[in-house]
């Protein structure tokens, strides 16, 4: 949406009634046009039974009526797949459809690292209405765009994340070294949706700051998100926040993030890109950088095997305050180059054009 929006597109976001003030207040905040036209909100189950899915194409042929759009985008993994055959027997308008990490369990065992079985085999079904019926694809990484091309002949586009970037030119945030006694590392992530691979990442990100803490060094951790109370007590060093309404505001207060991620996916992890974002050096594992693995010379990201290595890796970092600065400004300007509303907004026009200009000839 913010991305459309920076280019100056008209956006309207369909939403429940019942979250109408929230929702609407974030939409509006970027400049979007929210309709409060779903009579309920979407949670889990409910929105993929089958009055959901009719109540959806009821609800896109209203708007037409006052608002002809070009194109529908599905960006949502919870949406009932009987909606695309609905969709497209009723609305004479191309279907673009994100396909993002969770598509991901192509190359996933059912019921492991991610996901619960029954969410894994419900996934493969609206994976597969999609493939069917979808006019073409966006997936977030060139890696998933490579695995969607065995299975699906129409065009694939590869658009990443767009994220709101803080205001300020870091090429001229002073270099002046600064003594500090004491660090911080700040670690966010739904514990709801994905809790026991959240759970584990925090495990690896409190061993390592452990080992780093034996050697001499004042690190503390912040834990926060949605279900965080489910993380055990780990000592006076690690604080959990619980939810925060707004997680950028920790993540600048900190001084590097560590992504000990272990599980498969092809998608773009948001953690990585919201510490590019925020200016933040970044100890990771491999399987953390999936889609900016072509641009990693150019970061601050030191890429580790082992948590062994990411304590070294951390050490190193905090005994050279000015090698994390420098770290911190490189991933800044790759943030401004790969994720900013201008660049994602027009990576999606063109998948948009072409797209459009698929469905004219057919």
């Amino acid at each position: 949406m913010r991305a459309l929006v920076s280019r100056g597109h008209e956006v309207i976001v369909v939403g429940p009634t019942a979250r109408n003030k929230i929702d609407a207040s974030l939409v509006k905040s970027i400049g979007a046009e929210y309709s409060g036209s779903l009579p309920f909100a979407c949670r889990p189950g409910m929105a993929r039974s089958f009055a959901f899915a009719l109540n959806l194409v009821q609800t896109l042929r209203t708007i037409r009526k006052n608002f002809d759009f070009d194109i529908m985008h599905f960006a949502n993994y919870n949406m009932n797949s009987l909606a695309f055959p609905f969709v497209r027997s009723s609305l004479n308008r191309p279907i673009v459809s994100d396909l993002h990490a969770l598509a991901s369990t192509m190359v996933l065992e059912p019921g492991l690292q991610s996901q619960p079985l029954i969410f894994h085999l419900m996934n493969i079904l609206y994976q597969n209405m999609m493939l069917k019926f979808s006019d073409s694809i966006i997936t977030p990484t060139e890696e998933l765009k490579s695995l969607f091309a065995q299975y699906y002949s129409g065009k694939i586009f590869a658009v990443p994340n767009c994220i709101w970037l803080p205001k300020g030119d870091f090429q001229r945030v002073s270099n002046e070294v600064e003594k500090k006694d004491e660090w911080m590392v700040f670690f966010h992530a739904n514990f709801i949706h994905v809790g026991e691979r959240s759970i584990r990442e925090v495990n690896r990100v409190a061993e390592v700051l452990e080992r780093v803490r034996a050697r001499g060094f004042q690190i503390r951790l912040w834990i926060a998100g949605p279900g965080s109370d489910i993380v055990p007590d780990k000592g006076p060093m690690v604080r959990n926040l619980g939810y925060v309404r707004n997680p950028n505001d920790y993540l600048s207060r900190c001084d590097l993030v560590i992504l000990p991620v272990r599980d498969l996916t092809l998608g773009l992890h948001s953690r990585l890109v919201e510490a590019l974002a925020a200016g933040k050096p970044v100890i990771a594992s491999k399987e953390a950088c999936c889609g900016i693995v072509p641009y990693l010379h150019d970061s601050g990201i030191q890429v580790c095997e082992s948590l062994e290595q990411m304590v070294e890796s951390v050490c190193l970092l905090l005994s050279q305050r000015d090698k994390m600065i420098e770290a911190g400004k490189r991933n800044a300007v790759l943030a401004n180059r790969l994720f900013s509303p201008e660049v994602v907004g027009k990576s999606l026009e063109h998948a948009y054009s072409e797209t459009l200009n698929a469905f004219s000839k057919t």
